[in-house]
């Protein structure tokens, strides 16, 4: 293998049978390595995350999601290929990173790809959310889907009943216009910890809509973003509902200051909501990012016909200015 040609490509199957991830030499088409999971049938990887350890422009790890609940991480650091492999083993066979089931212990499936950022105490930090929506029977599943924040420090999670975890929870959501949700702000002890969740259930009361996520999240300053969806069969609500949430990527928790320009007058101040979410008609698709000084605008298309922009704080510290006096 020459140098630097890992660079070249990654690819995943999404088969009705089992899942593989092929790494594909994008110059002549060869198959340079292609990594089983495991055995599970009916499965499929969602699209790779990939990550350079080291700075040396090659990348050493791939993080996966598949039809499973599972998040799949893959070992590409080695310079001979044939020891590319599934990073995690229990009793000698392939094990994923983690596996989200709800808590009726039913697997979550993971479609969208993963978002990956560093976490404060080392290693890494992997974003999801779980749910599906590609097949004829998707529009009326009703089972709990979530959000999620793993924790990456070299070992893998064992326990599926999510008590390594810290929960959060929506705690109030409007049912009139503006839709709005605020979210628990739990701190994460991380000391026994592996990372968040927050089920996408409507505050209790309310019957389960079938929400979900299958759309990459966003990691902005501190905050990750994940957009949401509740399908519809209903041929007058534009294939349904979205929601736009914005967690603490910490914790999973709400901000404690606002985050969205909840009045509308294009500024962040103490005159806007401290909320966690807007949700609005139609199903939303992954949103473009525009920073305009202090805001950013998230502008994304929805399927009723409209282009939508939500107006939130910029996050980011301002620019380092600097200058040079000319005699």
């Amino acid at each position: 293998m020459v140098p630097g040609q890992r660079l070249l490509a990654m690819a995943i199957t999404v088969r009705v049978d089992k899942a593989y991830l092929l790494i594909v030499d994008l110059q002549t088409g060869a198959l340079i390595k292609k990594i089983p999971t495991n055995a599970s049938a009916s499965n499929g990887l969602s699209a790779p995350a990939l990550v350079d350890t080291n700075g040396d422009k090659i990348i050493d790890v791939v993080y996966a999601g598949d039809l499973q609940g599972n998040i799949w991480k893959f070992d590409l650091s080695q310079s001979d290929s044939t020891q590319w492999g599934v990073a995690y083993k229990n009793s000698g066979n392939n094990a994923p990173l983690f596996t989200a089931r709800n808590t009726s212990n039913q697997v979550q499936p993971i479609t969208s790809p993963v978002e990956v950022g560093y976490h404060k105490q080392g290693g890494y930090m992997i974003f999801f959310g779980t749910g599906q929506f590609i097949a004829s029977g998707d529009v009326t599943d009703k089972k709990t889907q979530s959000l999620y924040g793993i924790g990456d420090n070299g070992s893998r999670i064992a326990e599926t009943n999510r008590s390594v975890l810290q929960q959060q929870a929506i705690t109030a959501e409007t049912v009139i216009p503006p839709y709005e949700r605020t979210v628990s702000s739990n701190m994460v002890d991380w000391t026994s910890k592996r990372g968040w969740y927050v089920d996408l259930l409507q505050p209790p009361g309310s019957t389960a809509q079938g929400e979900r996520s299958v759309i990459q999240p966003m990691l902005n300053s501190g905050r990750v973003i994940f957009t949401t969806l509740i399908p519809s069969v209903d041929p007058c609500e534009a294939g349904g509902r979205n929601w736009l949430m914005l967690l603490n990527a910490e914790t999973g928790g709400m901000m404690l200051k606002p985050q969205f320009d909840t009045n509308g007058d294009g500024m962040l101040n103490s005159n806007d909501r401290v909320i966690a979410a807007v949700g609005s008609d139609g199903i939303r698709s992954e949103s473009v990012a525009i920073s305009a000084g202090s805001v950013t605008h998230l502008i994304a298309a929805t399927t009723t016909g409209a282009v939508e922009k939500v107006t939130i704080n910029n996050g980011a510290p301002p620019p380092r200015r600097s200058w040079k006096q000319i005699q």
